[in-house]
């Protein structure tokens, strides 16, 4: 199978700025210089992805299908995944590519979050590729 890659996080400058200044945001308003991590999307944080030292997945499957979520603005998309387990993912790119029956892969990796959320996972899912 040919695959067609949609998305591309160090292309989407537009995403890693708006997550980068929400962190710097928090990091100043909480007084937390503790942050032992490079920003997402920053060179440093790239070379953890590359290393390995931040662990990449990847998750293979077909689109069973794409749907809108929260207030009915965020587009995403349910996997059946290769095992059968079914995933929900954010549709990164351009969200027309996102089709019923259409393979897919998509490479993330669990980054720890700078600022804690209640009722929330510590860590946060980040699509690095689709």
């Amino acid at each position: 199978m040919t695959w067609i890659k949609v998305y591309d996080l160090a292309n989407d400058k537009d995403y890693i700025h708006l997550v980068q200044q929400a962190a710097i945001r928090w990091i100043k308003e909480s007084g937390d210089a503790e942050q032992d991590r490079p920003l997402i999307g920053s060179p440093e944080w790239w070379k953890t992805v590359e290393s390995g030292e931040l662990e990449s997945h990847w998750v293979t499957g077909t689109i069973r299908r794409p749907v809108w979520t929260g207030m009915n603005d965020f587009p995403e998309v349910e996997v059946q995944e290769e095992s059968g387990n079914i995933s929900l993912w954010p549709r990164r790119g351009d969200v027309t590519e996102y089709s019923k029956g259409r393979g897919i892969r998509i490479r993330w990796v669990a980054q720890k979050r700078v600022k804690p959320i209640e009722d929330m996972a510590e860590e946060m899912t980040v699509v690095i590729e689709v």
